[in-house]
């Protein structure tokens, strides 16, 4: 089923024949269409109805093609198993946490998000789930307290925490938010927080080593997937990998050293945890 503006690009990008690339083509090529409404309930190629702002860059995505960050989604549904709890940190609208949801049976989720006016539309997304998912509205971070987040109105996606922001959030490290929610399992972890994954981090390594969830998904802009980042993640048991996106597959390539990080997103995978054999067939 169609949404009812600009149907043109939606009939074009839905009917492109590869898991990838229908966002490059969706941002390339249509990025400047505007629709009428602020607000869109649109259905997905995974079946089920998520609320978005269709004039901000996720919101116009999901809306012409159906689907969002479509490798972060096949890499946690495959290393996934019935009954699995995620951890989705910037959650955004909740496609991500949404489609696990979906597709993974019994599962449950943390879904962390601290922008206003994207919680609400998180919230209601998350709604028919049946209480298998809860909204965590506060931005982790290095200390409990209150941090500025700088947002674009047409790109909420790229919303961060920086001393020129101008809403005020409160912050929370893992280790609170771990109690405060009672959480003593943590399965699959995606990080989506634009450069403030070291803070993440260093605050809450302890935490991931002592759940030792399988996966940890995280964008990382530089190389510190070779350098800190990756030095903490090692010592917590956990292999560290560059995720390279192809239009028919994903490719897992060893980080190393620093001439390994030519990709923005990464794959840690425990020694320690076992691990489904649909990933690591498909990734290992």
């Amino acid at each position: 089923m169609l949404n009812k503006e600009h149907i043109f690009p939606q009939v074009f990008l839905r009917s492109w024949p590869f898991p990838r690339g229908s966002g490059f083509l969706a941002y390339w090529l249509f990025r400047n269409l505007s629709f009428a409404e602020k607000l869109a309930t649109v259905r997905t190629t995974d079946d089920f109805q998520i609320t978005v702002m269709p004039n901000d860059l996720i919101g116009r995505h999901i809306y012409l093609t159906g689907e969002f960050d479509r490798s972060n989604v096949e890499v946690l549904c495959n290393f996934a198993e019935p009954g699995d709890t995620l951890l989705d940190i910037g959650a955004n609208v909740g496609y991500v946490t949404a489609c696990f949801l979906t597709k993974v049976p019994n599962s449950r989720a943390i879904s962390v998000e601290p922008q206003p006016e994207v919680l609400d539309l998180l919230r209601k997304n998350l709604t028919p789930f049946d209480g298998r998912a809860v909204v965590y509205p506060y931005a982790l971070s290095q200390q409990d307290g209150v941090s500025l987040l700088s947002i674009d109105p047409n790109n909420r996606g790229i919303a961060h925490i920086s001393e020129s922001g101008t809403v005020s959030i409160e912050t929370r490290k893992v280790g609170t938010m771990l109690s405060e929610l009672a959480i003593d399992k943590i399965d699959l972890v995606k990080i989506d927080v634009e450069g403030h994954e070291e803070q993440i981090f260093s605050a809450g390594i302890e935490h991931f080593a002592r759940l030792q969830p399988k996966v940890i998904l995280f964008e990382e802009h530089s190389d510190k997937s070779a350098g800190s980042i990756g030095s903490m993640l090692r010592d917590a048991g956990y292999e560290i990998y560059s995720l390279r996106k192809k239009l028919t597959r994903l490719d897992f390539v060893t980080v190393r050293s620093a001439a390994d990080c030519k990709s923005n997103d990464y794959v840690a995978v425990s020694t320690k945890r076992r691990l489904p054999t649909t990933a690591t067939s498909l990734y290992l």
